[in-house]
């Protein structure tokens, strides 16, 4: 995350494989939004909460598996969540 309050925007490619990107925790990025966009056709994009934290209330990670996939976070300070999802 950025070091000035900043919300992020992150658009993944997949070549040569499958990506991971693992969320802040939750506490770190309270009042933060971040996006993540797969921008091509290759594998998957995964993004995961740090440690043991959740998304949408559930301890596993969110796949985007189709080209153009997107996600939109938030998190509260104890959890993240989502605000939207282009799938």
């Amino acid at each position: 995350m950025p070091p000035d309050n900043a919300s992020v925007l992150y658009l993944v490619t997949t070549a040569p494989g499958s990506v991971t990107l693992t969320l802040p925790p939750a506490a770190s990025a309270a009042g933060r939004l971040v996006t993540v966009r797969r921008s091509d056709n290759g594998r998957w994009v995964t993004v995961k909460p740090s440690n043991n934290e959740a998304i949408n209330g559930a301890r596993r990670p969110i796949v985007l598996d189709d080209r153009y996939d997107s996600v939109t976070l938030a998190t509260d300070g104890v959890e993240w969540v989502v605000l939207f999802r282009q799938e």
